[in-house]
């Protein structure tokens, strides 16, 4: 029988595991690299290098997850990222979201302003409008304006001849016949 706190190692009993073994019962388990610690020879708890998912040493996370760099672990992504760098920062989204700005929203919430949404397969992504449009259903297709008029789909800093400027709607309104201070 051994005394307690004797350990069996390469055939002979010893009081610790050298650097490089794990302890499990009365054995030492010599670990394989890049393990920090095991629990067996291929069961890794912790990572020297990369990140530990589940119990392997990898040196990047798989699609759904990230490396966290405090825990050396590859953690779950939120729920509505299909792919991110860390918890809070999203590369691409879930079927159904949008992303803007590192962050994935609801398709159905629709985009901030000066961004429409473009979808590529089940792919959404939150695109910025060109300036000076406030509101667009392309890059270049202005719905509203940060500043002068829409006409048709382009905001112009002037309305043309025949036109007046409705400062309330910010839109190039054809003048009418009564219209008289029109050019």
């Amino acid at each position: 029988s051994c005394t307690t706190g004797i350990i069996m190692f390469g055939g002979r009993w010893i009081r610790s595991c050298s650097s490089g073994n794990s302890q499990s019962g009365s054995t030492c388990l010599r670990w394989v690299s890049p393990c920090l610690s095991c629990t067996s020879s291929t069961s890794c708890l912790s990572c020297s290098i990369g990140y530990l998912e589940g119990t392997t040493c990898i040196s990047s996370c798989s699609i759904g997850t990230y490396g966290d760099l405090t825990t050396q672990k590859c953690l779950s992504c939120n729920s509505s990222c299909s792919a991110c760098v860390s918890s809070t920062e999203c590369t691409s989204c879930s079927v159904n979201y949008c992303l803007q700005l590192s962050t994935c929203t609801l398709a159905s919430s629709g985009c901030l302003d000066s961004y429409y949404p473009v979808t590529i397969g089940s792919s959404c992504t939150c695109t910025p409008c060109s300036y000076p449009c406030k509101l667009c259903s392309t890059q270049t297709e202005c719905l509203s304006c940060i500043s002068g008029y829409l006409s048709g789909t382009s905001c112009i800093p002037t309305c043309p001849s025949l036109y007046y400027g409705n400062t309330t709607s910010q839109i190039c309104v054809l003048c009418s016949a009564l219209f008289s201070n029109c050019v």
